[in-house]
């Protein structure tokens, strides 16, 4: 075999091995959450907030219902702008204390009467009928800590789980929250909201699954 004839034969051998290997997943081949979004109140689950009493964390507790269910229906609960501070991950710059809650955890306490997804590249902004929920979301799986004016950190994650995308927060005196969002399998125009918030200190835990629908264009 001549030289002239090896060359075109190994470029063609490469170029078949590179399509067949596995590509990396991106957020791309997940089904888009870019849109707006109306929450189905009938349809969502009443929060459940459950206070563990056994000491050693056992499983025992009491389940209550709170008013998490919308801010239609059961009221957003303290006032103020949902969004924390604008920035690399939406951050709050304020420090703990209840007031602050919603600061730290953006809009995830409170389910939103409406929900706005933009992306751009591994890039995710969220922002409701209150103004911006999230920003700068980069959903590359990496921790952003963030420092607040009392001397604690704030921790932000964002990643994709095959068509999830999952947001984690996480403060260390005001425990940690986490909001999976994605298209319902069964029907494109709904996007389900599981919210789970988490207190170790105060042994309590709030859950949720949140119904939206795709609102129309």
């Amino acid at each position: 075999m001549s030289g002239s004839t090896v060359v075109p034969v190994i470029a063609t051998l490469m170029a078949l091995v590179t399509a067949s290997a596995p590509q990396p997943a991106a957020a791309q081949d997940a089904p888009s959450l870019v849109g707006t979004w109306t929450l189905n109140i009938d349809k969502t689950e009443p929060a459940k907030d459950k206070v563990i009493e056994e000491p050693e964390g056992t499983g025992a507790g009491r389940t209550m219902r709170t008013g998490l269910g919308g801010r239609g229906g059961s009221g957003r609960g303290g006032g103020g702008s949902s969004g924390g501070a604008t920035g690399s991950g939406g951050g709050a710059r304020g420090g703990g204390g209840r007031g602050n809650m919603r600061l730290i955890f953006g809009g995830m306490m409170m389910a939103s009467k409406s929900l706005k997804v933009t992306q751009a590249d591994s890039i995710v902004n969220l922002e409701d009928e209150d103004g911006p929920v999230f920003v700068n979301l980069r959903a590359d799986n990496k921790t952003l800590e963030e420092p607040l004016t009392n001397q604690t950190v704030l921790k932000t994650k964002v990643q994709w789980r095959k068509n999830d995308l999952v947001v984690e927060r996480n403060h260390e005196s005001e425990g940690s929250a986490r909001m999976i969002m994605r298209i319902d399998p069964k029907d494109p125009k709904v996007m389900i909201v599981d919210f789970h918030y988490e207190h170790k200190r105060q042994r309590r835990t709030i859950d949720q699954r949140r119904i939206y629908e795709r609102a129309a264009s």
